[in-house]
């Protein structure tokens, strides 16, 4: 059919002159979609008859009265001005923004702004809405049914109730009452214009929108229902479009899939997502992701990854995205079962390369890097052999989030061969960043990419603290310094830990240089760190150059005191000098646990034991710093003597006077933690067993250094009271380490039925995080061959005690491990 020339032509110029808002849209809210405005237009005006006969002919509602309203005194547009609203309409779009990560749909954001109120009342206005007037019902048999809107009125709660004290909730509140009403009388236009369409004789040409809002206005309304966290009425609104004419955008339902991911309602989102394949909609890559992303908040794992298999099976895989959001959920895992978790995380990378993703993403390799250095045991050459096959075989150019994750995992090695492996890394990564040529926006943000950060020097730092290269350390700190970079209480710890770890050469040319002082053999008691004490010169020739290493302990202690007191300066605390200027480089260092335990590592090694524990004392209440478990074993084992160690019986008995306050102050700060001692996976795992485990072994052999056997077989018995040997074979604790979806049946298939296809471990690599605290025998040997040597009467008693609870502890251990590799319970 030819287009009309004077319809188009008034619909025009009621465009541009703005008197289209009455339809719901201004002439720019129009211009943003004008490519769907004019394809509206050229709709109406093909099917839309020409006289109010032939309109009543085609059976057209009543209602497409308000888009011919005025046509006939509509003043003629001319070629010129007709030609620049085409030019306008047709102008290129500016290019789009670059398209934002699957997961990041979930942190959407909603807010409503003054002008959706706006839209909301021309709405009503245009409509001709009263709130107060009745609702439409619809007539069956004689009798009248509910329909939607009156459903929706029916869940309004009273505004005034006593539950909305608040002055804000109340005004949300009535606002979400309002727009259910005028959502309800939208919903009853609607329905009699279908009514109308239905009883003509004869349907229309072609199916039109029937107007009654634009698309910015259902956005309006989609908006305010996922604001007021109705997630069933913002449902609706989308099925209301659907009928209204109206194409929904995908986005809209991204949007609501993502108001299920922030209210962590996974089984909703299933629901929808059913209701919608009933429909015949099936879920596209985004709302795939965010499926599997609300069984993920809702930490239900084993479901999430269930239905990862589904859409598998569907031969519908989701996007590489979905199976990192996966992997980074298990690798995070800090349950009972993360060791199984981690497991799976491996295997479900190995799968996802099989099955869907051959080639894995930048950031996938980064994550499992990562995964390599956060091992309990550190994988170095995994971690190298997954940077090559990035770099080398599939040509991805790395990221520095992979060369940070790779020089970490070789800095954790306990190998020196991968220690060097770190540093050539660092080197390669820094040449790649000095080596691009920064000529346009897009290459300077590809070389501030790749510029090395605060965690690749974190990771160099690993390196010193563990090989005690303090020589590099001090040079890392000093090129963060000028490079200005802001450092935190994670790189300072490290380097006060590579000060305790380093082992000071005293040369001989160096003790006639010190002449009397004899400063190597002297290790002067060290008084408690001040805050307002400005650190002393050193003065010794040998050590007065910043180039040269300390070669004393005192020498180590002085300059560790120097840095510490450029830490408290930082913060520009009260005592420093008057006029003095705070150091930026350290003002964003905080004073945590973690700072002061490193600091008090350093003295453990290079101080005496008294002194060390005076500022052990001390230094916690005096910048109002909490101890934590890592404290206390520190400080406890710094007391334990040495088996080989000749010191005298007085100093053992000192060590035991130390340690008493030390050990009551721990359990009494193991018992503010939670209720039940042994129930260490609750909470957030603030001790772990293992370190309960080694403060009772210390414990017990600084008793027993004391000549305090009685002591000592009491700290056992307290062990097992609070740690009972049972407790490593119950069966909802042993099973948790077993997976039922990891067990592999012995067919060989390759179809994916809920299972991995590919695996990367085996049962009996998988690491059990969730075993309690248990005694073996070399921890209690002490107090046995104190009591081989005894002549008390009770010795045998305690002798047989002991060996019931290695016994004990040993037959459960086992049990445990039958049941987790096996399935077996069987008797110890």
């Amino acid at each position: 059919m030819r287009l009309p020339a004077r319809t188009l032509e008034c619909t025009l110029r009621r465009f541009h002159s703005g008197t289209f808002s009455r339809a719901g849209a201004s002439a720019t809210q129009l211009e943003t979609s004008s490519s769907n405005f004019l394809s509206y237009v050229l709709t109406v005006s093909v099917s839309y008859p020409a006289n109010v006969e032939s309109r009543a002919k085609h059976g057209l509602h009543p209602s497409y009265e308000l888009y011919q309203d005025g046509l006939e005194d509509a003043t003629p547009i001319s070629e010129a001005e007709l030609d620049s609203l085409l030019k306008d309409l047709f102008r290129p779009s500016p290019p789009k923004e670059p398209q934002s990560k699957l997961d990041d749909i979930s942190r959407r954001k909603y807010s409503i702004s003054p002008t959706h109120h706006d839209v909301l009342e021309s709405l009503k206005e245009r409509l001709n809405l009263r709130l107060d007037g009745p609702v439409i019902q619809e007539e069956t048999g004689g009798k009248q049914q509910p329909t939607l809107a009156d459903k929706l009125l029916a869940r309004l709660a009273p505004v005034n109730e006593p539950a909305l004290s608040n002055v804000a909730e109340k005004h949300h509140a009535t606002q979400h009452h309002d727009f259910l009403k005028v959502y309800a009388r939208l919903e009853a236009a609607i329905q009699k214009a279908e009514q109308s369409l239905a009883s003509s004789s004869t349907a229309p040409i072609v199916t039109v929108p029937l107007g009654v809002a634009t698309l910015h206005e259902w956005t309006s309304l989609f908006n305010q229902a996922l604001i007021a966290r109705d997630r069933g009425t913002a449902e609706s609104v989308l099925q209301l479009m659907k009928r209204s004419g109206v194409t929904v955008p995908v986005e809209q339902y991204d949007s609501l899939m993502a108001a299920y991911v922030s209210a962590r309602d996974a089984d909703g989102a299933a629901e929808y997502l059913e209701r919608q394949r009933q429909a015949g909609i099936l879920p596209t890559k985004t709302q795939q992701h965010l499926h599997v992303q609300a069984f993920l908040e809702a930490h239900r794992i084993q479901e999430a990854r269930s239905i990862v298999f589904r859409y598998e099976e569907e031969n519908r895989p989701p996007a590489q995205e979905t199976y990192l959001l996966l992997v980074k959920t298990l690798l995070s895992s800090r349950s009972a079962m993360a060791g199984q978790h981690r497991a799976t995380a491996w295997d479900t990378f190995a799968h996802m390369r099989y099955v869907a993703h051959p080639n894995p993403s930048a950031e996938m390799y980064s994550t499992m890097i990562s995964a390599c250095a956060d091992a309990s045991v550190p994988q170095p050459h995994r971690a190298l052999d997954l940077f090559t096959e990035m770099t080398v075989d599939h040509k991805i150019p790395p990221t520095r989030d992979a060369y940070n994750a790779v020089i970490r995992a070789c800095a954790r090695s306990r190998d020196k061969a991968f220690a060097y492996e770190a540093f050539r890394l660092a080197k390669e990564l820094v040449e790649t960043h000095n080596s691009i040529e920064a000529d346009t926006v897009e290459e300077q943000s590809i070389k501030d990419s790749l510029r090395p950060n605060i965690d690749t020097f974190s990771a160099l730092l690993e390196v010193t603290m563990r090989t005690g290269d303090l020589a590099r350390a001090r040079w890392i700190l000093a090129e963060m310094i000028q490079a200005g970079e802001r450092l935190n209480d994670t790189i300072l710890g490290h380097v006060f830990h590579t000060y305790a770890t380093y082992n000071p050469s005293m040369k001989k040319s160096l003790v006639k240089e010190l002449g009397k002082t004899q400063e190597a053999s002297v290790e002067p008691e060290h008084e408690p760190i001040e805050a307002s004490s400005q650190p002393t010169e050193v003065t010794t020739s040998s050590e007065n150059n910043s180039n040269l290493m300390p070669q004393t302990r005192a020498g180590i202690l002085r300059e560790v005191k120097a840095l510490f007191w450029r830490i408290i300066s930082g913060h520009g605390s009260e005592g420093s000098a008057p006029g003095f200027n705070p150091d930026l480089a350290f003002s964003g260092v905080q004073i945590t646990t973690n700072l002061l335990n490193s600091l008090l590592a350093v003295h453990y090694r290079h101080s005496t034991t008294s002194a060390a524990i005076r500022i052990y004392n001390e230094v916690f209440p005096q910048f109002n710093v909490a101890r934590n478990s890592q404290s206390y074993a520190d400080a406890l084992a710094a007391l334990v003597i040495s088996k080989s160690g000749k010191e005298s019986a007085k100093v053992k008995i000192k060590a035991r006077e130390l340690a008493e306050p030390i050990w009551e102050s721990w359990v009494e700060w193991r018992a503010s933690l939670r209720s039940n001692p042994s129930d260490y996976t609750s909470g957030d795992a603030a001790i772990s067993p293992r370190r309960i485990e080694k403060m009772y072994s210390d414990m017990i052999r600084i008793r027993i250094g004391a000549g305090d056997c009685p002591g000592a077989v009491d700290l056992v018995k307290d062990f097992v009271k609070h740690y009972p040997p049972d407790a490593l074979s119950r069966v909802e604790i042993a099973q948790a380490s077993s997976d039922p979806s990891r067990k592999s049946s012995s067919r060989i298939s390759l179809e994916a039925k809920q299972r991995l296809l590919v695996r990367l471990t085996t049962d009996l690599e998988i690491t059990d995080v969730a075993i309690p605290p248990f005694l073996t025998f070399s921890d209690i040997s002490p107090i046995h061959q104190m009591l081989l040597r005894s002549q008390e009467s009770n010795r045998k008693k305690h002798l047989s005690y002991l060996t019931w609870v290695s016994n004990a502890y040993a037959g459960h251990l086992k049990q445990r491990k039958l049941l987790a590799t096996l399935g077996k319970n069987v008797r110890a």
